[in-house]
């Protein structure tokens, strides 16, 4: 599993605090008839959630001074473990989980998203995230518009969390995350939050996916294939600069571009795919060959991720044509200088799919290789 930054609310997000909450008020209480509701809740059900909702909401919006310092972050997290603790598990009746969820997003997230704490901005993005209800779409297309990327991260995690469910019952539901995602493929400058977003549409796997029709499966393969291949094929230079958030990022949306290909009727309709791929392998073949000189440390975190992508689309080339392909990207953490080793996949590559891939321009603020070295 790759390594991610992490941004620093994050980090406050996924502390667990200890300290009992102190409030004004005692906490509005929901009653077990109200959880277990199976079905449709009725007024003063709905009004005894919506009570303790806007209980919490207070958390949410008051100002920060230090996010990190646990005695500023602990209102915002214990108010939104007591509202994740509420709202979610297969305990509580699905009639009451969607309007919890559907209170969660009418009282919290307009406010929070508009005047709350950075913190609180954030916890409010992993609450909607945690409550797997597709009620919350329209707080998830808010949360990927924010101008705060660790918001824009969750709420991508929020619809990886939900995909399942609107795939599943298509329509509108299907539709409108799509096209959100298309949005944001486009514009989206964050490479974290761009790895969440091709995480999402990466329909290839996942424990979620094993209940859906496989005609509404390959009707949202086909749906996301533009979007996947659209980003990789835009963020190349990413690749080429060797800039790691965006390196990894590839090296996740690698088993997508196969399940694209597997699915193509012929070998026209595959072709595109494998020059795309061909055209990772020569960025990211050019960035290693950059980085990775005489001297300089193999174990840099960028170098190890730039291997990683080159074997895993190498491999991915020779299982889509069926070639008795060497795996020559296997080697290349091994040798001395590796730019012969880099040519010889270029090589390979032009032998088995007809074409070597291109090149974008030339690496922005290449760092110097003695830069890289370890320190001794």
């Amino acid at each position: 599993m790759m390594m991610r930054r992490l941004f620093p609310a994050m980090v406050v997000v996924l502390v667990a605090a200890s300290a009992p909450m102190v409030w004004a008020q005692p906490a509005p209480t929901l009653s077990p008839e109200t959880m277990a509701a199976a079905d449709q809740l009725g007024q003063a059900q709905r009004n005894e959630v919506d009570a303790f909702v806007r209980y919490h909401l207070d958390a949410f919006i008051q100002p920060v001074s230090a996010p990190e310092a646990m005695a500023d972050a602990q209102p915002v997290l214990q108010a939104r473990q007591a509202l994740e603790s509420a709202g979610t598990g297969n305990d509580k009746g699905l009639g009451f989980r969607r309007y919890f969820a559907e209170s969660v997003t009418r009282e919290i997230v307009p406010v929070v998203l508009a005047d709350g704490s950075r913190l609180g901005q954030v916890n409010a993005a992993v609450l909607v995230g945690s409550l797997r209800q597709p009620v919350t779409l329209p707080a998830l297309e808010a949360m990927v518009r924010h101008p705060n990327p660790a918001v824009r991260y969750h709420g991508m995690r929020g619809y990886r969390n939900i995909r399942a469910l609107l795939l599943g019952v298509g329509g509108n539901m299907r539709d409108a995350m799509f096209r959100v995602l298309t949005e944001r493929a486009g514009t989206e400058t964050d490479a974290l939050v761009l790895a969440e977003l091709l995480s999402v549409l990466d329909l290839s796997s996942g424990s979620d996916l094993q209940g859906l029709d496989s005609l509404a499966l390959n009707s949202a393969r086909q749906a996301a294939q533009p979007i996947v291949t659209g980003v990789l094929a835009s963020r190349l230079q990413g690749v080429r600069n060797a800039d790691l958030a965006v390196v990894r990022a590839y090296g996740r949306s690698i088993d997508a571009v196969e399940e694209f290909a597997r699915a193509a009727p012929n070998a026209e309709q595959r072709r595109p795919l494998l020059t795309l791929l061909a055209d990772i392998l020569a960025n990211a073949s050019a960035a290693y060959a950059d980085r990775a000189v005489p001297g300089v440390d193999r174990d840099d975190p960028t170098i190890q991720a730039l291997g990683s992508l080159l074997k895993e689309v190498e491999l991915t080339i020779g299982r889509i044509t069926n070639s008795n392909l060497q795996a020559i990207s296997s080697e290349i953490n091994r040798t001395a200088d590796p730019a012969e080793k880099v040519q010889a996949i270029q090589s390979q590559v032009d032998r088995i799919i007809g074409a070597e891939g291109t090149l974008t321009g030339p690496p922005w603020n290449l760092q110097p290789p003695q830069a890289l070295s370890a320190q001794s």
